[in-house]
């Protein structure tokens, strides 16, 4: 079966709300520039459901951005990188073939579905 890099949990805060969090499947750390979108902003957007939904499609992106243009996407947002357009073409075609999974193909809708959360983390590198 195949594993994704990433995964999202479950935090329960001190507080009682609970805060999903994009982590790495190899050590649990979890995501920079993901978690910070994620604590100050989005959790107070959406239901944790909905936040859930909105980091799996970015784990996609930092999949992505390991295994097809090699880099690590918390230190690229962070200097402020975005993709080139040449980039972003492969990233379409990423989430149109289901990730780096031989076995998935996404529907239209799906990969679209996925790809309306990703540009929202790029803006919140800082």
């Amino acid at each position: 079966m195949f594993h994704r890099n990433n995964r999202v949990l479950p935090f329960v805060l001190s507080t009682g709300e609970t805060l999903p969090t994009l982590v790495r499947n190899s050590d649990w750390i979890p995501a920079r520039v993901a978690t910070r979108w994620a604590v100050r902003r989005r959790r107070f957007e959406c239901m944790p459901n909905t936040l859930a939904h909105n980091l799996r499609a970015l784990a996609l992106l930092y999949e992505w951005a390991e295994t097809t243009i090699r880099c690590d996407l918390d230190e690229m947002l962070e200097r402020s990188e975005l993709p080139t357009t040449r980039q972003l073409d492969s990233l379409v075609l990423f989430l149109r073939s289901g990730g780096a999974s031989p076995l998935a193909v996404n529907r239209l809708a799906t990969a679209s579905a996925q790809a309306s959360a990703i540009p929202i983390v790029s803006v919140v590198g800082h």
